[in-house]
């Protein structure tokens, strides 16, 4: 997460970025999104909270941070098909479980909303006191986004 802050910091001041706040949904947990898109690519964070049975669990704050890069020379102003790099915090009843993998996805632009779906293959991080072991997480996600 700190490693991205200076990265987010410098794209945001950029002439050529672009701001977007949204709300976003990523295996189980939902919160506000917020994105600084470059050209061709693009960064986000998403605090954010499990959703189980019951509503929203509020007593569990997760977070969500990645980039993404948009495919066949495509900008991020326009629809289309986009690669990325997520990492977060993948937890389940108040342990922290850090994750990071690749995403695929596809993003379909208007001129004042963005809807990105995606899907990717995170690692779970290893614990040996809480005898967890390193495994895949697959991940479904969708954004919506507004634009100025």
């Amino acid at each position: 997460m700190f490693i991205l802050a200076p990265s987010l910091l410098a794209l945001s001041l950029s002439a050529q970025a672009e701001l977007l706040i949204g709300l976003g949904h990523i295996e189980k947990m939902t919160g506000p999104s917020i994105e600084w898109a470059g050209e061709h690519n693009s960064f986000y964070v998403m605090p954010a909270y499990k959703l189980n049975g019951g509503g929203i669990n509020t007593d569990e704050l997760r977070w969500v941070a990645g980039a993404r890069h948009r495919l066949e020379r495509g900008l991020t102003s326009e629809s289309g098909f986009y690669t990325g790099f997520i990492i977060g915090d993948f937890g389940k009843h108040r342990y922290e479980r850090l994750g990071a993998g690749l995403q695929l996805g596809h993003q379909w632009v208007k001129q004042y909303t963005r809807i990105a779906v995606d899907g990717g293959m995170v690692a779970l991080e290893r614990d040996p006191v809480l005898n967890f072991r390193t495994e895949p997480l697959f991940v479904l996600g969708i954004t919506i986004s507004l634009r100025k």
